[in-house]
């Protein structure tokens, strides 16, 4: 896989969009405006400098405003769901530890997790010392019947479970509601079945703004978790989703809940302020904001792909695309005599107690028919050996030519067996041209 020409750049988000203007003042004060234009190219660590009681009452203003705003929206559209008008007002508090669920609704993202036991989830939530609640949104697609009853059954498990005070659902989601809930909610919950999620950048914007993630490692969290500066939902693991990795997978979400992030929540000191909880707050920001923006994968783009990608096109095209005809000719003339190529022999004085780390000699006698040793490359393929008899992250090193002798070459070089166990090695035989960006281009290669 190390060798496959396909690579990746980490997607991001427009930071000056997504971000609370509460907490753009706060950087502009602290930071220094230049985060707005280079998010980065500035110290994020300044982060720290920010007085823990500024941060958190900008996250208590964000988080009243979306209390408020999902009351206001609920009471719009009161008589299409179970409320009545004049219980809104007392559903939700802004003074609450508040999750936010908000996301496509494909099946794989399994919006339904954290229902997956409602007795215990209806003991987190009806803490009266400790309370929680959760503000869900999202759509499905409309062919998506799977999709649409994942919603159907969350707002079937509110109303059965008596829990319309402390979880709701917000239809219709849109920019509007996605921005209100980034910024104001205090978890960001993702729980896809790992490793299906291609990065999820609404956790993203959530951790631009304080909102710490409590996530799979799966997507972008798979790289922005760092162990302080949000939650992990599992290790890693890759499992096929069934019904006994559900009721694992959902235990500890309750667990974490239960045991770390309530008790860091509401864990004040003499001022009110949650001073481990705001930490968090500010190691999430400093660790993802310059990581996780478009600025950052705009510009690794252009050096990874498009300045490359033009350097090689105006090379090619020089002199009336001259090196165009030249490469295309070679190719032309690869593709008719590559399977006259043959590997008559492999030699290397090996025994079963071979050092590691120590040189190992090879040489390699071919028949590169109408070929020349400057059309191709020989190298030698080696490394461990698993129980499935296959390589596991092998290495190449290139031989060179020793010797020519009745239209047979010899070439020859060294290889080093890097670790003990069961070791194996092999020849292979690749196209090489100096116009080929990748030698995986022809799809050829010859193996020993």
């Amino acid at each position: 896989l190390s060798e496959v020409p396909i690579t990746s750049i980490t997607n991001g988000i427009h930071t000056t969009t997504w971000i609370a203007r509460e907490f753009s003042e706060l950087f502009d004060r602290y930071l220094s405006p230049s985060w707005r234009l280079s998010p980065d190219d500035i110290n994020w660590k300044k982060i720290q400098t920010i007085p823990s009681e500024e941060i958190w009452r900008e996250k208590q203003r964000r988080r009243t405003r979306l209390v408020l705003f999902a009351r206001e929206y609920l009471k719009k559209r009161a008589n299409r769901l179970f409320f009545k008008d004049n219980n809104i007002n007392n559903i939700l508090d802004p003074d609450t530890l508040t999750i936010g669920f908000a996301r496509r609704f494909a099946t794989y993202k399994r919006a339904n997790l954290i229902f997956k036991n409602i007795n215990k989830l209806k003991e987190i939530v009806n803490n009266t010392k400790k309370p929680v609640q959760i503000i869900i949104a999202g759509k499905a697609h409309p062919q998506d019947t799977q999709g649409k009853e994942v919603i159907q059954s969350i707002i079937h498990n509110i109303k059965e479970a008596g829990l319309e005070r402390h979880i709701v659902f917000l239809e219709d989601y849109n920019m509007a509601i996605a921005r209100m809930m980034v910024k104001g909610c205090d978890i960001w919950l993702n729980n896809p079945i790992r490793p299906l999620e291609a990065s999820g950048t609404s956790g993203m914007k959530a951790a631009l703004n304080g909102t710490l993630n409590l996530s799979v490692l799966d997507g972008w969290w798979d790289e922005g978790y760092n162990g302080n500066n949000g939650f992990a939902i599992g290790f890693g693991e890759e499992h096929t989703n069934n019904e006994e990795y559900e009721i694992i997978e959902s235990e500890m979400i309750y667990s974490l809940l239960e045991d770390v992030i309530v008790p860091m929540f509401y864990d004040r000191n003499n001022t009110r302020i949650p001073e481990k909880w705001v930490q968090m707050m500010k190691n999430c920001i400093q660790s993802n904001a310059p990581m996780f923006s478009t600025s950052r994968m705009l510009k690794e783009y252009t050096t990874h792909f498009y300045i490359p990608a033009y350097k090689n096109y105006n090379n090619l095209i020089k002199n009336n695309a001259e090196q165009v005809r030249i490469l295309q000719s070679w190719k032309e003339k690869i593709k008719a005599e590559w399977n006259n190529i043959k590997i008559i022999s492999v030699n290397s004085p090996l025994n079963n107690n071979m050092a590691m780390n120590n040189p190992i000699p090879i040489e390699a006698v071919i028949d590169l028919g109408n070929l020349s040793t400057e059309d191709v490359e020989v190298q030698v393929y080696f490394g461990s050996i698993n129980h499935r008899k296959e390589f596991d992250h092998p290495l190449t090193e290139t031989l060179t030519i020793h010797s020519v002798e009745n239209n047979l070459y010899k070439f020859v070089g060294n290889f080093v067996c890097q670790e003990s166990g069961v070791q194996g090695f092999t020849i292979r035989i690749l196209p090489k041209h100096p116009l080929l960006v990748n030698s995986t281009e022809m799809a050829l290669c010859k193996w020993a």
